[in-house]
């Protein structure tokens, strides 16, 4: 909600507000040049995230920059002034002042686990603030700053975070700044502290916090409040040694009061809960520490439970999921009908385990499932007929369909038992229709067997009494599997037949085959389904709710099917109340009193104001003086960049930057020192277009990182071959031979007749294609409807297709083997990944001073090797000046300009002119002192360089260096040419002069009362929305010079009744 008005502390992010204030939150949307010089066309949304921490993972990392605050402020000034005025001064001043932003950067590093969405307002639908829909608008538009000037693109918002944790926060916004759909985007990070009043539950464990302040207060004696002179700090610095003192005390009562609530469920913070449970084992689940508590509290009581319906509904309960319904799921089987799954093999006839009735519709099913299937597809009965066995019985299923491949699994449902009558006919299929109790994929496993017969009927079905009328019937034991007799041991012998060694049944669980199949039906089973109502469902949560379901249920109980749901508590908060309170303020005001002068004082008088023009003499010592100006180099200039924090070799031979062929400026040029944004171009003048173009081009940067003179490189294309109907997966290639210990064969072959060749396979890839070596019988461009064949390792043809493709990826294979150059020194290169480091993509090879190629890859197996893309000259070997480059910088956009502007006048100046600090001033201003030392003699006389300023036209430049008849200056800018023009300039001097300070007139004249002292009309405190009924400052005994400050204050209480009948009744107490 928007608040235009609140009682509750209000407090900005930067003011380190806690959960129980009312939180500011300003919203800034620029344009995309980063002007606030118009509204944007909507605020699409911003959210607010709680950085989320856990005790076992915490694997996001997070930078958090700070930066100077004083130079904040003067950066955002400037960035207003240039987008109001956008010169080429105005942008440097912005440009100077962000890279001394960049530099107060300071770092902080923290890591958390994810963040979770708190507060979201806006979504695709519904801007959180649109232009055409300013009604309907969710945080508040800003048109008027504290002094009454116009903003734009500013949005607030006031957050009331009484209900969340206290921590870390992002906030994230995003905003469309005109009508052409892009949108922009920003964040920052803030901190919620907790309160006291939120998280300490007994109020009695709570230290007043001006407790010790004020003790402190009492005993410090007062000669240790009253300043000695204006310039005396003791007070002050008194007063907050005192305030961090009692703060410490604070600090250390809290956690002697606190520290016994550590154990205690009900008191501890919540962060300290997860510590707790650690304590006693407990493994707290979902993200609401309220039931934190209650599961640690109830631990004990809740373990003593499991097993039992109780605990587990009592343990759902506890992780915020309430268990709607557990069903008991009972075991049955058809009376009528048989199922059997087989696998093809080779052999089309199988053979059934029960004697099957002549195939009919109603009571016979036929499934298939191919070998590269997950689903099972009912087909025609026609593809099977039923044959009869050696024994006379109709056992033999023969396949006479289309024909099967290996490992095709058919299913066939066969009638075994003459159903009696329609209702039985209606229970055979309804049974049919229950879900099997043996869910497994039969793929995945071969032993137990699958029970394809037992299923599974919830306890409350409709027809459960139809289906089972006896539960529980009685059953023969039931057969497990099989045993050996034993031959006892000194024992006498008197039954053979029963200790001879034979085999017999066993009827004992532990004794289970691994052919044995379940045929207990009508009883109840070890599956059970329950519905589950989730709060706040996610994966997690779920994840949550199976292993309650797993660490509370019986060891033989298993799972059978969950049915989920979700809910949300929201909950509602109650109305504000608005309370009104009276504030007494105190405040010690200091001043001067006295025949003190006042010009240099807070307190200045109108009368005794100093003006810049009064502390020099300016005068003209040569006027329209010719002289010759130039500009000493041409720079490349980057507004975006801070060349400084970039990796460009200081070595001006070995790094250059190339200018696209879009510009006039294109070309390659040498450059030399780098100064934050800016470069020196050290091309020669011959080569730079002039006058020099301004305008705006894309460049590239590149270090120089080795350079060869004679160079290898052999064609070594990257080739993969696919097939979209054929799964490569069981393929066994040169991979295997060499990493997996459980293959012993020899790699398999991909044999191409169109290229009459054999190719050996390296590997098979993730994506289902086939890795094979470069071979000159290859295309060099993708070819696809191959014909081919897979033949194994010992090579018979596994299988053939005419769909294959080949995928060509030109490339080469550099070897840099010998020695190479780098920044002027020559090595023998024995490591090729020292010189390519972090970003291989961003290498090249410059061959042979003319086409650069991108890095592909390393070579594995060698250390002077490695590949380059789109190499399609062969192989080579050629002498010439080949380069391995680095692109620092890519395709940014620059500006060309002149730097630097030096005059060469006819006069020496520094001689002339007696500066005193000039380029020859250990010369011309020799001294010795006593010890025989020899230094450069200045006198505080006004002829330091600093006491200049050359006027050119209508603008001042100062003298940065003067050396005899050459003055360097630096001012605006000016354009010259790099050959030198003529100029006319004026040398003015600016000599320091004396100002004499008046003795105040005390008492003033100006004041109505002699006996009282103002501050010439400044307000002594200013403050908003605190009423104090009189402020009064006054000078009792003046003569004296005692000041007494006195603060009066009203206090009264007003009532309003109103009656049942309208009537109404005001007064006071």
């Amino acid at each position: 909600m928007i608040l235009e008005n609140t009682e509750q502390s209000l407090k900005k992010i930067n003011d380190f507000p806690s959960i129980s204030d009312n939180v500011l939150i300003r919203l800034m949307c620029p344009d995309s040049t980063g002007c606030l010089t118009s509204d944007p066309l909507k605020l699409n949304n911003f959210t607010i995230y709680y950085v989320n921490r856990n005790y076992s993972n915490n694997s996001t990392k997070y930078n958090k920059n700070t930066y100077d605050e004083g130079i904040k402020t003067k950066l955002d000034l400037a960035i207003k002034n240039a987008c109001i005025n956008p010169s080429l001064d105005n942008l440097e001043k912005v440009e100077k002042l962000r890279l001394d932003y960049n530099n107060s950067l300071n770092v902080s590093t923290f890591y958390y686990s994810d963040a979770i969405s708190v507060l979201s307002i806006g979504n695709d639908e519904e801007a959180a603030w649109d232009q055409n829909y300013t009604s309907n608008s969710l945080v508040k538009h800003i048109t008027k700053d504290e002094n009454d000037e116009d903003v734009f693109g500013v949005f607030e918002y006031i957050w009331q975070p009484f209900d969340m944790r206290e921590g870390d926060y992002f906030i994230c916004w995003t905003w469309t700044p005109n009508s052409s759909g892009s949108k922009l985007s920003d964040h920052f990070h803030f901190n919620l502290a907790g309160s006291t009043l939120l998280t300490t539950s007994i109020p009695t464990h709570f230290t007043d916090k001006t407790k010790y302040e004020t003790l402190l207060d009492r005993y410090t004696p007062e000669m240790f409040k009253l300043k000695m002179s204006p310039k005396d700090m003791t007070p002050e610095t008194i007063q907050e040694l005192n305030r961090s003192v009692a703060k410490g005390f604070t600090f250390l009562e809290d956690f002697a009061n606190q520290i016994v609530d550590l154990n205690d469920a009900n008191s501890t913070h919540e962060s300290f809960l997860p510590l707790l449970g650690n304590l006693f084992g407990i493994k707290l689940r979902t993200n609401d520490p309220t039931l934190w508590r209650r599961q640690i509290k109830e631990a004990v009581k809740l373990s003593k439970k499991k097993g039992t319906y109780d605990g587990l509904k009592e343990a759902l309960l506890q992780a915020g999921i309430s268990l709607n319904k557990y069903t008991k799921l009972w075991q049955v089987s058809s009376k009528y009908t048989y199922q059997q799954m087989f696998n093809y093999e080779g052999e089309n006839s199988f053979s059934l385990d029960r004697i099957s009735f002549d195939i009919e519709n109603d009571n016979f099913e036929l499934y298939l499932r191919k070998y590269n299937s997950n689903e099972w597809e009912l087909i025609d009965l026609s593809n099977i007929e039923l044959d009869i066995d050696e024994n006379g019985n109709q056992k033999i299923l023969n396949w006479i369909g289309e024909d099967l491949e290996i490992n095709d699994s058919i299913r066939f449902v066969y009638k075994i038992k003459e159903i009696p009558s329609e209702d039985e006919q209606t229970i055979e299929s309804y049974v049919r229709l229950l879900p099997l109790m043996d869910n497994r994929d039969e793929r995945d496993q071969d032993y137990p067997i699958k029970n394809w017969n037992i299923r599974l009927i919830e306890e409350d079905d409709v027809i459960f009494d139809s289906i089972i009328n006896d539960k529980h019937p009685f059953f023969e034991d039931v057969i497990y599997g099989k045993i050996r007799t034993e031959f006892p041991y000194s024992e006498n012998i008197y039954n053979m037949d029963e200790y001879n060694g034979s085999i017999r049944d066993s009827t004992l669980p532990c004794d289970i085959d691994k052919d044995f199949i379940d045929i207990c039906h009508s009883c109840l089973s070890s599956k059970f389904s329950v519905d589950l109502e989730i709060e706040d469902i996610s994966t997690n949560r779920i994840l949550e709710a199976l292993d309650i379901i797993k660490e509370y249920t019986p060891v033989h109980a298993m799972l059978h099917s969950l049915n989920l749901s979700g809910s949300i508590n929201e909950f509602v908060k109650p109305q504000l109340e608005k309370i009104e309170a009276l504030i007494k303020y105190v405040q010690n005001e200091f001043t001067v009193a006295g025949n003190a002068q006042t010009s240099f004082n807070r307190s200045m008088e109108l009368s005794s104001l100093i003006k810049r023009n009064e502390l020099a003499n300016v005068s003209t010592v040569a006027s329209n003086v010719s002289c010759t100006g130039v500009n000493e180099k041409v720079e490349l200039y980057c507004p975006s960049l801070n060349f400084n924090d970039l990796p460009i070799t200081s070595n001006s031979s070995y790094k250059f930057i190339e200018i696209s062929n879009t510009s006039l400026n294109q070309g390659k040029y040498s450059i030399g020192n780098v100064n934050y944004n800016k470069i020196e171009v050290t091309e020669d003048i011959d080569n730079i277009v002039t006058p020099l173009n301004k305008s705006a081009f894309s460049f590239d940067l590149y270090n120089i990182i080795a350079e060869k003179n004679s160079i290898i490189i052999n064609k070594d294309n990257y080739v993969t071959f696919s097939d979209l109907n054929q799964n490569f997966s069981k393929i066994k290639s040169n991979w295997d031979v060499v990493y997996d210990s459980d293959y012993y064969g020899n790699e398999w072959k991909l044999s191409i007749p169109a290229y009459s060749s054999v190719y050996i396979i390296k590997n098979i890839l993730p994506d289902n294609t086939i890795l094979i070596d470069d071979a000159s019988s290859l295309p060099t461009s993708n070819v696809s409807n191959i014909n081919y064949s897979i033949l194994d390792d010992l090579n018979n043809v596994v299988f053939t297709s005419s769909s294959g493709s080949l995928k060509i990826k030109q490339r080469g294979r550099v070897s840099l083997s010998g020695t190479v150059s780098s920044n002027g020194n020559n090595f023998t290169l024995t490591d090729i990944k020292k010189l390519i480091q972090n970003t291989p993509s961003n290498y090249y090879l410059l061959y042979n001073n003319s086409n650069k190629y991108q890095f592909d890859n390393f070579v594995n197996g060698s250390d002077t090797e490695f590949y380059i893309k789109n190499w399609n000259l062969g192989n080579v070997s050629l002498s010439g000046t080949h380069q391995l480059l680095h692109k620092v910088v890519s395709d940014t956009r620059g500006y060309f300009n002149y730097s630097g502007i030096k005059l060469t006048t006819s006069i020496n100046y520094e001689t002339n002119l007696n500066i005193q600090n000039g380029e020859n001033a250990d010369t011309l201003y020799p001294a010795i002192d006593y010890s025989g030392i020899s230094y450069t003699e200045q006198l505080n006389n006004n002829s330091f360089k600093e006491n200049y300023l050359i006027l050119i036209d209508n603008d001042y430049y100062i003298i940065k260096k003067i050396d005899g008849n050459d003055i360097w200056i630096e001012g605006p800018e000016k354009e010259l040419t790099l050959a030198g023009d003529s100029l006319n300039i004026d040398i003015l001097k600016y000599s320091k002069t004396p100002v004499f300070i008046e003795e105040r007139e005390y008492p003033p004249t100006y004041a109505l009362n002699a006996d009282s002292l103002d501050r010439n009309g400044v307000n002594m405190i200013s403050m908003s929305e605190i009423d104090v009924s009189s402020l009064t400052l006054t000078v009792l005994n003046a003569k004296d010079d005692q000041i007494i400050e006195t603060v009066n204050q009203n206090e009264g209480i007003n009532f309003q009744i109103t009656n049942l009948n309208g009537e109404i009744i005001q007064g006071n107490i």
